[in-house]
Protein backbone atom coordinates (compact mmCIF):
# COMPACT_ATOMS: atom_id res chain seq x y z
CA UNK A 1 0.00 0.00 0.00
CA UNK A 2 1.09 3.23 -1.10
CA UNK A 3 0.46 6.27 1.56
CA UNK A 4 0.59 8.86 -1.16
CA UNK A 5 -3.11 9.14 -2.86
CA UNK A 6 -3.76 11.29 -5.97
CA UNK A 7 -6.42 13.50 -5.59
CA UNK A 8 -7.06 13.48 -9.25
CA UNK A 9 -6.98 9.63 -9.44
CA UNK A 10 -9.81 9.97 -6.34
CA UNK A 11 -12.11 12.07 -8.48
CA UNK A 12 -11.71 10.26 -11.44
CA UNK A 13 -12.68 6.92 -9.53
CA UNK A 14 -15.52 8.74 -7.98
CA UNK A 15 -17.12 10.10 -11.61
CA UNK A 16 -16.36 6.05 -11.94
CA UNK A 17 -19.13 5.31 -10.02
CA UNK A 18 -21.48 8.03 -10.90
CA UNK A 19 -21.53 7.70 -14.25
CA UNK A 20 -21.36 3.42 -14.65
CA UNK A 21 -18.57 3.06 -16.86
CA UNK A 22 -15.09 3.78 -17.66
CA UNK A 23 -16.31 5.19 -21.11
CA UNK A 24 -19.20 7.66 -19.86
CA UNK A 25 -16.44 8.97 -17.01
CA UNK A 26 -13.96 9.52 -19.55
CA UNK A 27 -16.21 11.41 -22.18
CA UNK A 28 -17.60 12.99 -18.79
CA UNK A 29 -14.08 13.98 -17.92
CA UNK A 30 -12.69 14.69 -21.06
CA UNK A 31 -10.07 12.25 -21.11
CA UNK A 32 -9.31 8.92 -22.64
CA UNK A 33 -10.61 5.83 -21.68
CA UNK A 34 -7.22 4.50 -21.22
CA UNK A 35 -6.19 7.42 -19.04
CA UNK A 36 -9.12 6.96 -16.78
CA UNK A 37 -8.29 3.28 -16.63
CA UNK A 38 -4.68 3.75 -15.47
CA UNK A 39 -5.79 6.37 -13.04
CA UNK A 40 -7.91 3.76 -11.41
CA UNK A 41 -5.06 1.01 -11.66
CA UNK A 42 -3.16 3.56 -9.89
CA UNK A 43 -5.41 4.43 -7.30
CA UNK A 44 -6.03 0.63 -6.41
CA UNK A 45 -2.46 -0.10 -6.39
CA UNK A 46 -1.46 2.95 -3.99
CA UNK A 47 -5.01 1.53 -1.62
CA UNK A 48 -4.14 -1.92 -1.90
CA UNK A 49 -7.69 -3.14 -2.68
CA UNK A 50 -9.44 -3.45 -5.57
CA UNK A 51 -12.46 -0.89 -5.82
CA UNK A 52 -14.39 -2.07 -9.11
CA UNK A 53 -14.16 -5.35 -10.64
CA UNK A 54 -15.12 -4.97 -14.80
CA UNK A 55 -15.73 -7.70 -17.66
CA UNK A 56 -16.49 -6.18 -20.91
CA UNK A 57 -19.68 -5.90 -20.29
CA UNK A 58 -20.28 -5.05 -17.16
CA UNK A 59 -18.71 -3.03 -13.73
CA UNK A 60 -19.26 -3.53 -10.52
CA UNK A 61 -18.21 -1.53 -7.36
CA UNK A 62 -16.82 -3.95 -4.83
CA UNK A 63 -17.48 -3.64 -1.16
CA UNK A 64 -14.51 -2.11 -0.44
CA UNK A 65 -15.25 0.54 -3.52
CA UNK A 66 -18.49 1.16 -1.73
CA UNK A 67 -17.55 2.12 1.20
CA UNK A 68 -14.65 4.47 -0.34
CA UNK A 69 -16.95 5.91 -2.80
CA UNK A 70 -19.26 7.15 0.57
CA UNK A 71 -16.41 9.00 1.77
CA UNK A 72 -15.11 10.27 -0.98
CA UNK A 73 -17.25 12.01 -2.94
CA UNK A 74 -18.21 14.83 -0.70
CA UNK A 75 -15.02 15.51 -0.52
CA UNK A 76 -14.98 15.34 -5.04
CA UNK A 77 -18.06 17.57 -4.07
CA UNK A 78 -16.31 20.19 -2.27
CA UNK A 79 -13.70 20.16 -4.50
CA UNK A 80 -15.27 21.23 -7.83
CA UNK A 81 -17.37 23.84 -5.86
CA UNK A 82 -14.46 25.34 -4.72
CA UNK A 83 -13.05 25.38 -8.05
CA UNK A 84 -15.74 26.97 -9.09
CA UNK A 85 -16.00 29.65 -6.93
CA UNK A 86 -12.42 30.38 -7.12
CA UNK A 87 -12.66 30.12 -10.96
CA UNK A 88 -15.79 33.12 -10.85
CA UNK A 89 -13.97 34.90 -8.13
CA UNK A 90 -11.06 35.09 -11.16
CA UNK A 91 -13.72 36.46 -13.46
CA UNK A 92 -15.91 39.17 -11.04
CA UNK A 93 -14.40 40.88 -7.83
CA UNK A 94 -15.79 40.59 -4.83
CA UNK A 95 -14.63 40.13 -1.38
CA UNK A 96 -12.22 42.50 0.56
CA UNK A 97 -9.79 44.53 -0.93
CA UNK A 98 -7.16 45.87 1.09
CA UNK A 99 -5.06 49.26 0.19
CA UNK A 100 -2.26 50.65 1.82
CA UNK A 101 -1.36 54.76 0.55
CA UNK A 102 0.18 57.95 1.91
CA UNK A 103 -1.77 60.93 3.32
CA UNK A 104 -1.65 63.19 0.34
CA UNK A 105 -2.46 60.60 -2.22
CA UNK A 106 -5.53 59.23 0.16
CA UNK A 107 -6.67 62.63 0.58
CA UNK A 108 -6.69 63.78 -2.85
CA UNK A 109 -6.53 61.14 -5.34
CA UNK A 110 -7.91 58.11 -3.78
CA UNK A 111 -11.49 59.14 -2.81
CA UNK A 112 -12.73 59.43 -6.27
CA UNK A 113 -11.02 56.16 -7.47
CA UNK A 114 -12.59 53.98 -4.32
CA UNK A 115 -16.18 56.04 -4.82
CA UNK A 116 -16.29 54.82 -7.99
CA UNK A 117 -14.62 51.34 -7.36
CA UNK A 118 -17.50 50.10 -5.16
CA UNK A 119 -20.46 51.76 -7.34
CA UNK A 120 -18.59 49.48 -9.86
CA UNK A 121 -18.51 46.55 -8.15
CA UNK A 122 -20.82 46.54 -4.90
CA UNK A 123 -19.66 43.17 -4.35
CA UNK A 124 -16.38 44.28 -2.82
CA UNK A 125 -15.34 45.89 0.56
CA UNK A 126 -12.53 48.44 0.45
CA UNK A 127 -10.14 48.87 3.47
CA UNK A 128 -7.80 51.65 3.00
CA UNK A 129 -4.49 51.88 5.51
CA UNK A 130 -3.34 55.53 5.05
CA UNK A 131 0.19 55.97 6.29
CA UNK A 132 3.40 57.65 5.36
CA UNK A 133 5.38 54.30 6.64
CA UNK A 134 6.29 51.16 4.49
CA UNK A 135 3.91 48.63 5.97
CA UNK A 136 4.12 44.92 5.64
CA UNK A 137 2.43 43.49 2.61
CA UNK A 138 2.03 40.04 4.60
CA UNK A 139 1.68 40.66 8.39
CA UNK A 140 -0.76 43.24 7.45
CA UNK A 141 -2.79 41.56 4.64
CA UNK A 142 -2.15 44.09 2.25
CA UNK A 143 -3.53 43.48 -1.68
CA UNK A 144 -2.32 46.86 -2.81
CA UNK A 145 0.32 49.54 -1.86
CA UNK A 146 0.40 52.67 -3.58
CA UNK A 147 3.92 54.11 -3.28
CA UNK A 148 6.21 57.02 -4.28
CA UNK A 149 9.67 57.24 -4.66
CA UNK A 150 12.09 54.57 -5.96
CA UNK A 151 11.07 50.82 -5.41
CA UNK A 152 13.14 49.41 -3.00
CA UNK A 153 11.85 45.82 -3.38
CA UNK A 154 12.20 44.36 -6.57
CA UNK A 155 10.26 41.24 -5.65
CA UNK A 156 6.86 43.52 -5.67
CA UNK A 157 5.38 44.69 -9.32
CA UNK A 158 5.06 48.13 -9.64
CA UNK A 159 3.07 50.23 -12.19
CA UNK A 160 3.80 53.68 -12.62
CA UNK A 161 0.75 55.56 -11.42
CA UNK A 162 1.26 59.58 -11.42
CA UNK A 163 4.10 61.33 -12.34
CA UNK A 164 5.92 63.17 -9.59
CA UNK A 165 5.89 67.29 -11.23
CA UNK A 166 6.46 69.88 -8.55
CA UNK A 167 6.73 73.29 -8.43
CA UNK A 168 6.83 76.03 -6.26
CA UNK A 169 3.43 77.42 -5.30
CA UNK A 170 2.28 80.27 -3.42
CA UNK A 171 -1.28 82.07 -2.37
CA UNK A 172 -2.11 84.93 -4.55
CA UNK A 173 -2.40 87.17 -1.28
CA UNK A 174 1.60 86.16 -0.70
CA UNK A 175 2.47 87.15 -4.25
CA UNK A 176 0.48 90.55 -3.93
CA UNK A 177 2.32 91.14 -0.49
CA UNK A 178 5.45 90.62 -2.67
CA UNK A 179 4.85 94.04 -4.92
CA UNK A 180 6.82 92.53 -7.60
CA UNK A 181 7.36 88.91 -9.62
CA UNK A 182 9.40 86.59 -7.72
CA UNK A 183 12.55 85.78 -9.37
CA UNK A 184 14.20 81.51 -8.97
CA UNK A 185 16.80 83.12 -6.32
CA UNK A 186 14.43 85.54 -4.24
CA UNK A 187 13.20 82.08 -2.98
CA UNK A 188 16.23 82.00 -0.46
CA UNK A 189 14.96 84.95 0.86
CA UNK A 190 11.11 84.23 1.26
CA UNK A 191 9.11 82.98 4.11
CA UNK A 192 9.49 79.38 3.08
CA UNK A 193 7.42 76.50 4.02
CA UNK A 194 9.77 73.36 3.72
CA UNK A 195 8.90 69.96 3.49
CA UNK A 196 11.32 68.15 5.30
CA UNK A 197 14.20 66.94 2.79
CA UNK A 198 13.24 69.66 0.44
CA UNK A 199 15.58 72.63 1.56
CA UNK A 200 17.32 72.33 -1.75
CA UNK A 201 16.01 71.64 -5.37
CA UNK A 202 16.51 72.80 -8.97
CA UNK A 203 14.70 75.15 -10.77
CA UNK A 204 13.93 74.81 -14.66
CA UNK A 205 12.78 76.98 -17.33
CA UNK A 206 14.21 75.23 -20.67
CA UNK A 207 17.52 74.32 -20.72
CA UNK A 208 18.06 76.73 -18.16
CA UNK A 209 18.25 75.34 -14.74
CA UNK A 210 19.05 77.30 -11.65
CA UNK A 211 20.00 75.28 -7.36
CA UNK A 212 17.97 76.77 -4.85
CA UNK A 213 18.76 77.00 -1.58
CA UNK A 214 15.98 78.63 1.00
CA UNK A 215 16.06 79.06 4.92
CA UNK A 216 12.45 77.67 5.63
CA UNK A 217 9.89 79.65 8.15
CA UNK A 218 8.57 76.14 9.18
CA UNK A 219 10.01 72.84 8.29
CA UNK A 220 6.79 69.98 8.35
CA UNK A 221 7.25 66.51 7.26
CA UNK A 222 3.48 66.19 6.23
CA UNK A 223 3.07 67.60 2.66
CA UNK A 224 -0.92 68.46 3.19
CA UNK A 225 0.30 70.62 6.18
CA UNK A 226 2.34 72.36 3.80
CA UNK A 227 -0.53 72.66 1.41
CA UNK A 228 -2.31 74.68 4.09
CA UNK A 229 0.05 76.91 5.05
CA UNK A 230 1.01 77.91 1.98
CA UNK A 231 -2.72 78.46 0.72
CA UNK A 232 -3.24 80.07 4.05
CA UNK A 233 -0.36 83.13 2.68
CA UNK A 234 1.70 81.88 5.15
CA UNK A 235 4.39 81.94 2.93
CA UNK A 236 6.08 79.52 -0.26
CA UNK A 237 6.12 76.01 -0.41
CA UNK A 238 7.48 73.04 -2.98
CA UNK A 239 4.56 70.74 -3.45
CA UNK A 240 3.91 68.05 -5.54
CA UNK A 241 1.61 69.22 -8.55
CA UNK A 242 -0.64 66.66 -8.01
CA UNK A 243 -1.56 68.18 -4.42
CA UNK A 244 -1.85 71.76 -6.05
CA UNK A 245 -4.46 71.00 -8.65
CA UNK A 246 -7.06 70.30 -6.29
CA UNK A 247 -6.58 73.98 -5.06
CA UNK A 248 -7.50 75.82 -7.64
CA UNK A 249 -7.68 79.62 -6.99
CA UNK A 250 -6.15 79.27 -3.59
CA UNK A 251 -2.42 78.44 -5.10
CA UNK A 252 -0.60 79.63 -8.15
CA UNK A 253 3.17 79.13 -8.89
CA UNK A 254 5.94 81.25 -7.25
CA UNK A 255 7.67 82.05 -9.95
CA UNK A 256 6.17 82.45 -13.37
CA UNK A 257 7.89 80.36 -16.02
CA UNK A 258 9.87 78.28 -13.90
CA UNK A 259 9.54 74.54 -12.85
CA UNK A 260 10.75 72.58 -9.94
CA UNK A 261 12.49 69.62 -11.62
CA UNK A 262 10.28 65.97 -11.73
CA UNK A 263 10.88 64.01 -8.75
CA UNK A 264 9.93 60.70 -10.03
CA UNK A 265 6.66 58.23 -9.91
CA UNK A 266 4.10 56.91 -7.61
CA UNK A 267 3.52 53.60 -7.94
CA UNK A 268 0.86 50.86 -7.75
CA UNK A 269 2.74 48.15 -5.56
CA UNK A 270 1.45 44.22 -5.23
CA UNK A 271 3.27 41.16 -4.49
CA UNK A 272 2.33 38.53 -6.51
CA UNK A 273 3.40 38.90 -9.87
CA UNK A 274 2.11 36.21 -11.78
CA UNK A 275 -1.70 35.98 -10.53
CA UNK A 276 -2.74 39.39 -8.83
CA UNK A 277 -6.12 39.28 -7.83
CA UNK A 278 -8.86 40.39 -9.91
CA UNK A 279 -9.84 43.00 -7.39
CA UNK A 280 -6.88 44.49 -7.70
CA UNK A 281 -6.01 44.33 -11.40
CA UNK A 282 -9.77 46.11 -11.51
CA UNK A 283 -8.81 48.52 -9.19
CA UNK A 284 -5.49 49.92 -11.23
CA UNK A 285 -7.41 49.48 -14.45
CA UNK A 286 -10.64 51.77 -13.15
CA UNK A 287 -7.72 54.35 -11.57
CA UNK A 288 -6.05 54.83 -14.66
CA UNK A 289 -8.83 55.13 -16.51
CA UNK A 290 -10.16 57.86 -14.55
CA UNK A 291 -6.70 59.45 -14.01
CA UNK A 292 -6.64 61.96 -16.59
CA UNK A 293 -10.32 63.75 -14.90
CA UNK A 294 -8.78 63.73 -11.63
CA UNK A 295 -5.59 65.00 -12.43
CA UNK A 296 -4.87 66.05 -15.62
CA UNK A 297 -1.42 65.99 -16.56
CA UNK A 298 -0.96 63.61 -14.11
CA UNK A 299 -0.32 60.40 -16.09
CA UNK A 300 3.00 58.74 -16.45
CA UNK A 301 4.59 58.69 -19.70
Amino acid sequence: MDNDIDLNAVAVFVRIVQAGSLSAAGRSLKMPKTTVSKRLAALEEALGVALITRTTRKLHVTEAGKAYFAHCQDSVRRLEQARVEVASARERPSGTLKITAPVDIAHTVLPKVIGAFIARYPSVKVELVVSNHVIDFLDEGIDLAIRAGAMRDSSFVGRRFIELTANVYAAPEYLRRCNETLQPLDLSSADFIAFTGMQRFDLVKGRSSVKIEVKPKVIVDDLETVKELVALGAGVGWLPDFLALTEAGRLLPAVPGWRARSVGQVHFLYANPKHPSINVKAFVALAMELLPSILPGAIPR
